[in-house]
C-alpha cells in the first residue's frame, strides 16, 4: 500500500541519502539534458535497467517523487526499506494474476496524481552490444488508460560515472495503436542509448573485447551478490523457459 503523503514527505530525505551514498562511492552523475516539460500533472518514467544503482540514481535524476514498480526478489533489508519508504508496487513476475493486480495498483496511483517509474526490460541488461532488452508492453496500456505521458530515461554506467539522458514525452491517446506507440518508445530509448555510446568513440561495438566485458559483468553482479542472475534471465521477454 502506498501512503501518498508519507512517501512524498520522506522523498527529499531519501534522495539525500541516496545521493550521499553515490558520492561516498565516488560515482559521478552527468545529466546530459533538461527534464522535459509535459502536459498534465504526472507522468510515467520508463527507465532502462542494468545494475543495482538504477533505482536510486533514476530517483535523483528525475527529482520529482515517483512510485516504482519492482519485481519480487531477494533484497538486502536496507534496500527493501528504501523501496517501502519511497513507495513501491511489488509484482511477482512469474504470476499473470500478480501482474494484473500490479497494473491496477499503478493505474490507481496515476489517477491519484502520483508519478510512476517502470523498468520495462524486467531485469538487468548485461549484454555487450544490445542497447535495450526486449521490453514489455504494459507501460503503453498504463499510459493510454491513465492519460499520462511516458517520459523515457536512459542511464549509462561507465566505470565510476553515470550518464543520464531524457527523451521527449510520448503521449498515448485511447484510439492510438498500441504497437505504434510501443515501437516509438522502443526506438526512442535505443536511439538515446546509441547517442550516449557515441560520446565514447574509442569503444566501438565491433572492437569490444568480450573477456573485458565478461569481467565488467562479473564486477556488476558482485555489487549485488544476492541477485540470482540465472533466475533473472527467465524474465527477458521472449526468452524460452
Amino acid at each position: 500500500m502506498i501512503i501518498k503523503g508519507f512517501c512524498q514527505l520522506f522523498h527529499p530525505l531519501l534522495i539525500y541519502i541516496m545521493k550521499s551514498q553515490r558520492e561516498q562511492r565516488n560515482q559521478k552523475l552527468h545529466i546530459l539534458n533538461d527534464h522535459p516539460t509535459y502536459t498534465g500533472k504526472n507522468a510515467i518514467y520508463v527507465v532502462n535497467h542494468s545494475c543495482k544503482h538504477d533505482f536510486p540514481i533514476s530517483g535523483e535524476v528525475i527529482g520529482n517523487h515517483t512510485c516504482v514498480l519492482a519485481g519480487k526478489q531477494k533484497l538486502y533489508l536496507s534496500d527493501y526499506i528504501a523501496f517501502l519508504l519511497n513507495g513501491v508496487i511489488w509484482v511477482d513476475r512469474e504470476s499473470r494474476e500478480s501482474k494484473k493486480v500490479a497494473f491496477q495498483k499503478m493505474l490507481s496511483c496515476m489517477r491519484k496524481g502520483l508519478n510512476m517509474c517502470v523498468f520495462p526490460e524486467a531485469t538487468w541488461n548485461l549484454t555487450p552490444s544490445k542497447p535495450m532488452l526486449p521490453m514489455y508492453w504494459g507501460v503503453v496500456d498504463l499510459a493510454k488508460q491513465s492519460g499520462c505521458p511516458i517520459i523515457p530515461l536512459i542511464l549509462e554506467f561507465r566505470d565510476n560515472d553515470c550518464y543520464a539522458w531524457f527523451g521527449e514525452p510520448i503521449y498515448c491517446l485511447p484510439d492510438d495503436m498500441k504497437k505504434d506507440k510501443f515501437t516509438k518508445l522502443e526506438e526512442t530509448m535505443a536511439t538515446i542509448k546509441w547517442k550516449i555510446w557515441e560520446l565514447f568513440p574509442v569503444e566501438k561495438r565491433d572492437t569490444i573485447n568480450l573477456n573485458e566485458w565478461n569481467l565488467k559483468v562479473k564486477q556488476r553482479l558482485l555489487e549485488y551478490p544476492i541477485l540470482n542472475y540465472e533466475y533473472e534471465k527467465q524474465f527477458i521477454r521472449g526468452m524460452s523457459k
